[in-house]
Order: C-alpha cells, then sequence, then structure tokens
C-alpha cells in the first residue's frame, strides 16, 4: 500500500512535470526521461520505506503533499540540469513554489487567527460552585504512592518470575516498555507490556508470554508477573510496537483499514479479566487544519489481532475498562484554547489578558471512583503566580468540570513538600496526585530516593499552612489531622464530603506507649467498647492528655474518618479541674466587674434625668418610666 502511494506521489511529481519541462526545449528528451525515470524510481522506493517504517498516515494535506513538493524539486532540478534550456526547470519550480505557498495557507488557517472562539469551545467545560464536589472522599488504602519508576524497579525484577516454555530466561529476551496506570479489580496498578528485546530475539520467539502488575498504593508490595487471565487461560501477545514486519502493532493497524485515520496515544491497557490490549486515539480536524478532537478510539487484541472500532461517545458503556480514551495532548490543546479564547478572540493586545486564563504546567493522573481524570490548576494569564481555579477532565468523555476558586498551585504544594526533606539529600518528587482528604482538595506527593519509596508528604490545596509528611501514609495522615486541627480553616476551594464530627464519652480501656512524631508528643489510647486507636497530640489545650490511665473517663471529637487510628480534634478528661487564671488575671476581672458597676450607675443617672426633664411626656418611654418608679420605690 506504501509503496503505490510511492509510485503515485514519485511519478506525478518526478517524472511528469520533468517531461512537461523537457517538451519545451526538446533538445535532449530521450536522456531527460532516463534520468527522470530513475529519479522517479529512487523517489518512489525513498517515500515507501520511509513511510512503511514511520507507519504515517495519510490524514489531511501532510506528509504526501510534502512529498509533492520534494517531487516537484527534483523535477526542477532534472530538468535544468538535463536541458540546456532553463525553461526545462519551470514547471517544477512553478509547482514546488505553489506548494510552498499552500503549506503556508494550512499553517496560517490552522493557527489561532482562523476562528479562535470556536477552538475554545472544543472543550466540554461545566462550571461548578465551590461548595460542589471535585473528589469523592479518598480511601486511604487506594492512595497513589508508587510512581513509575519505582514502580518500573520493581517490575524488572520480577522479569526473573516468568515461566518459559524452554526455561530460558525472560530478561534476554524480552524488555519493560513504559508503564500504564491503570484502576483494575478495585485497585490501582501500573502495568508493563513484556516487548520484543530487538529484531532478531522476536525472530527466534515471535511471541511474548504476557505482563507484570506493580500495585500504585503498596510500596512494600512485590511486582507479579503476569502470564494468564482471571480464567487461567494463558496469555500469548504477538501485535505488539516492537515486533517487525507486518506484525508490529502500529503497522498492522494501517494495514487493516486505518491508513487514512490520524491515530495516536497508543496505550498498553488490561480489561477486567486481564486480557491485554491496545488502545489508540483516532484525532479528526475540526476547525480547517486544526482543532484536534477524538471521534473514536481503536481496540487492538494483541494476541488475536483482531481490531475493533469504537465512537467516542459509546466508550463508558461498551469499554468501562478503557481509561484513557482522550490523549493528554489532545486535552491540554483544548484546555489551553478554552482558558485563551471561551471569553476572548484572538488579538495582538495585552487588553484581553483579564479575561484569559492558562493550566499550571503539567497534568495530573487521578481517580475517582475507578474512573480516571486529568487535574490541574489554572493562574491568570498575567499573573501566573496564584491560582485562579482547578479542573478535572474525564479522560473516557472529555467533559471537564471547571471550578473557580484559590489556593495552593501545584508547584507550591511540591516546594513545600521539598522543604519537608530537605535534609535529605538526594529525595526527589517524582509525583503529585491530588484528593479529597478528609474533605478537603489535598496534594498527595510521594517522596523517593533512588526509586525506592522513602516516604509522603500532604499539602492542602487550601491553605499552604495545613501540611504534614510521614514516612507511612498512616503516619502522614495522623500528622495531616493534626495539622487541620490546629489550622483556622475557610472555605476558599472546592471541598464535598467533610467527615463530620462526632463527641464521644466513654472510659480508657488501654493506654499505649507516648512516641514523638515529628516535634510533638503522641499518646495513643482505646475506650471500652471501641474497636480503634486514639491519639491526642500534647499541646497547651491538650495538657491534660499525660494524665491519662484505665478507666479514666474521657470525652474527645474527632472526625469520623472510618479508619483503624484516629487523631482526636478535641480532648477532655472532666474529673481534672483546671484553670488558666493567675492572680493578676483574677484581679482584672474583678476591676472589669466594678467598673462595669459604675458604668451602670452612671447610665442609670442620665437616664432619670433625661426622663425628669422631658416636657412632653408623650414622648417618654414606657420602659424608662417603669424602671425610674421601681428605683424610686427602692429609695
Amino acid at each position: 500500500m506504501y509503496l503505490l502511494l510511492g509510485i503515485i506521489i514519485a511519478f506525478s511529481s518526478v517524472f511528469i512535470l520533468t517531461l512537461i519541462g523537457a517538451l519545451f526545449t526538446k533538445e535532449n528528451l530521450t536522456r531527460t526521461l532516463v534520468i527522470a525515470g530513475i529519479c522517479t524510481g529512487i523517489y518512489a522506493v525513498i517515500i515507501w520505506l520511509i513511510s512503511w517504517g514511520a507507519r504515517t498516515d495519510i490524514y489531511g494535506p501532510t506528509p504526501l503533499f510534502g512529498w509533492v513538493i520534494f517531487g516537484a524539486i527534483i523535477a526542477a532540478i532534472v530538468g535544468g540540469a538535463s536541458e540546456e534550456e532553463p525553461v526545462a526547470a519551470i514547471p517544477g519550480a512553478i509547482i514546488a513554489v505553489i506548494g510552498v505557498i499552500w503549506l503556508i495557507v494550512v499553517a496560517i488557517s490552522g493557527s489561532d487567527m482562523n476562528r479562535s472562539t470556536d477552538k475554545g469551545r472544543l472543550l466540554q467545560v461545566e462550571i461548578k460552585k465551590v461548595d460542589q464536589k471535585v473528589l469523592k472522599l479518598a480511601d486511604p488504602e487506594h492512595i497513589c504512592l508508587v510512581n513509575e519508576p519505582m514502580a518500573k524497579l520493581k517490575a524488572e525484577k520480577a522479569l526473573a518470575s516468568f515461566k518459559l516454555s524452554d526455561g530460558g530466561n525472560a530478561g534476554s529476551r524480552y524488555k519493560l516498555d513504559k508503564g500504564t496506570k491503570q484502576y483494575v479489580d478495585g485497585q490501582l496498578w501500573w502495568i508493563f507490556p513484556l516487548e520484543f528485546n530487538g529484531h532478531f530475539q522476536w525472530k527466534r520467539f515471535p511471541t511474548s508470554p504476557g505482563y507484570v502488575r506493580v500495585s500504585c498504593e503498596n510500596p512494600t508490595e512485590e511486582a507479579q508477573a503476569v502470564q494468564h487471565n482471571r480464567h487461567g487461560k494463558p496469555i500469548i501477545m504477538k501485535y505488539l510496537n516492537t515486533a517487525s514486519w507486518n506484525i508490529l502493532a502500529e503497522r498492522y493497524l494501517r494495514k487493516n483499514g486505518y491508513l487514512r485515520n490520524k491515530i495516536e496515544d497508543w496505550t498498553f491497557e488490561v480489561d477486567d479479566d486481564w486480557n491485554p490490549y491496545y488502545t489508540a486515539s483516532d484525532i479528526e480536524w475540526t476547525i480547517k487544519y486544526g482543532g484536534d478532537k477524538v471521534k473514536g478510539v481503536v481496540v487492538l487484541n494483541v494476541q488475536t489481532g483482531e481490531v475493533s472500532y469504537c465512537k467516542i461517545d459509546e466508550v463508558t458503556e461498551k469499554y468501562p475498562w478503557i481509561d484513557r480514551a482522550i490523549p493528554i495532548d489532545v486535552i491540554d490543546y483544548q484546555t489551553k484554547k478554552w482558558g485563551l479564547y471561551a471569553k476572548a478572540e484572538w488579538a495582538f493586545t495585552k487588553k484581553l489578558d483579564g479575561l484569559r486564563q492558562q493550566p499550571t504546567e503539567g497534568w495530573y493522573l487521578t481517580y475517582d471512583e475507578g474512573k480516571c481524570y486529568l487535574f490541574t490548576g489554572w493562574t491568570s494569564l498575567s499573573k501566573s503566580v496564584d491560582l485562579i481555579g482547578v479542573s478535572l477532565t474525564d479522560c473516557q468523555t472529555g467533559k471537564t468540570f471547571y471550578y473557580p476558586t484559590q489556593g495552593s498551585t501545584e508547584e507550591q504544594a511540591k516546594s513545600i513538600a521539598k522543604g519537608h526533606w530537605n535534609n535529605f539529600p538526594g529525595y526527589e518528587i517524582d509525583e503529585l496526585v491530588p484528593y479529597n482528604i478528609y474533605g478537603m482538595l489535598t496534594y498527595v506527593i510521594p517522596i523517593s530516593f533512588e526509586n525506592q519509596f522513602k516516604g509522603v508528604s500532604l499539602v492542602s490545596a487550601v491553605n499552604k499552612d495545613i501540611n504534614a509528611k510521614g514516612e507511612t501514609l498512616e503516619a502522614a495522615l495522623s500528622a495531616y489531622r493534626a495539622s487541620m486541627s490546629s489550622a483556622n480553616l475557610s472555605r476558599e476551594i472546592p471541598y464535598e464530603g467533610q467527615p463530620k464530627s462526632l463527641t464521644i464519652t466513654a472510659k480508657i480501656a488501654e493506654v499505649g506507649m507516648p512516641f514523638v512524631q515529628g516535634q510533638t508528643q503522641i499518646y495513643p489510647f482505646t475506650l471500652q467498647g471501641v474497636n480503634k486507636i486514639f491519639q491526642i497530640n500534647y499541646t497547651s489545650q491538650n495538657a491534660k492528655a499525660s494524665f491519662l490511665k484505665p478507666d479514666r473517663e474521657v470525652v474527645i471529637i474527632y472526625m469520623d474518618t472510618k479508619e483503624k487510628v484516629i487523631t482526636c480534634q478535641s480532648f477532655d478528661i472532666p474529673d481534672i479541674k483546671l484553670t488558666d487564671q493567675n492572680p493578676s488575671q483574677a484581679r482584672w476581672v474583678q476591676n472589669q466587674k466594678e467598673v462595669k458597676k459604675e458604668q451602670e450607675r452612671v447610665n442609670n443617672i442620665q437616664e432619670n434625668q433625661e426622663l425628669i426633664e422631658t416636657e412632653d411626656l408623650g414622648k417618654i418611654n414606657p420602659d424608662s418610666l417603669k424602671k425610674f418608679i421601681k428605683q424610686q420605690q427602692k429609695k
């Protein structure tokens, strides 16, 4: 197919244009046509090899139109060199110039000067109020703590776990491709396909025995080699992007009906039965040669070679296991256009900058009830420091929810997290994931050292002063609860479902060993009849914490987070009576009482005087009159 295209383009651009030029002079016609024929053949082979190797599509005016321009330039050179008269080069030169002009027109038509408002409407945006939900409350058991470098290091070790039929070593025959984060079977996983390690290894072993999965949630869990699906059927992958010839997945797809489609974002995903697939997005231009939009998803079974197609609005129903139907590049393109042109058209002026905004640098993948979203913060175009909003984009449908708000940007959160660990050289931040932690939008930032998990930082998007770190997620959550308890919270950012505050009065069952977390002394204890561990931070407000003992009654207030270990918001031991009044404070309180009596006496005298001197009795306030009579009776 690519060879046929190469012959057609080369013949029409090189041979025909050279022939037309040579007919003007007819001096060396035979020699010119022979040279043109040789150049045509060489050029056709070049087009074939490059197009076949790069698996290019023929969607839109490029790259085929570019090949026509190069062919016209070759024709002009051949005609000018073979014929004595320079007129022989004119046809090729004219077509080449026209082609370059046409490419300029295409570039201008695809630029933001053309229909910028329409490009600003490509993104389906629903603007939410700040008190509406951003994300559901996060389950601490399903928070992503493992980034891709950490996961790949674990996955490399799992290569030795593959069982090959001939007893060979999988590490010498195969290699791991880039990982895909995916929600499968109620958990978050990193999925790494086992790809062919070069052409010659593919020639000897043309199938791959499976893939590696690594938990995104548990940094201590080892990677697993997956060679069978949920039903015990062996996984034998053939159509991969490291295969060769027509078995290579992208080339295989072009050969099977998708030569004219703009296919991008090849992603290795597994279904709910752990069967492997490639998914890729079918993209179209909707505004001249721009306005990228996804119209469907191609699904390739890497075991059987079966290809299926699904329109983008049917993905959720037909393929609910596909997490990323919309490529990040398309979301980024549409989002930026929306920020620039949804409220203002394209113009050579900065006067409209106040109507424009831009997403912060980078996109962050998060999951809400098993559904994949891309998160980003927003800043104004003129002031790129302050957060003015956040958005979530559904990766299956492209629908975006925007929340105007104020708070901390992702970069500010990363800077705070770096400050948590600045005493540990080599500690790095590789990922940031937004979650709803205790009803507050929170950046969860795993920390690693040489691709090994070392801890996690939590930074509130509400208030950067609410932050915490811990060597484990549990320790970080405990410190974060303490930070929330001591902070003066405001609702300036979207939130949803903050846990209810519960008050409980009960007797202490057991008191644990106090320990230090950061610079705070923590006292753990349990309550009779309550199957949870409670913790109280020792502060001047919680000075009674050191007097914990079994059978002593306590009153505590805590957030109902459903966790096993709970940090108390408020704590009291009723049978210990304390006062914060020193002698000076007591004297001041007594003086205030005397001052109040004197103020009341003066006020009474003034009211009585006004009452006596009032000439118009109809203006007398009845209550004041009654008060005056009672005072006279007392005298």
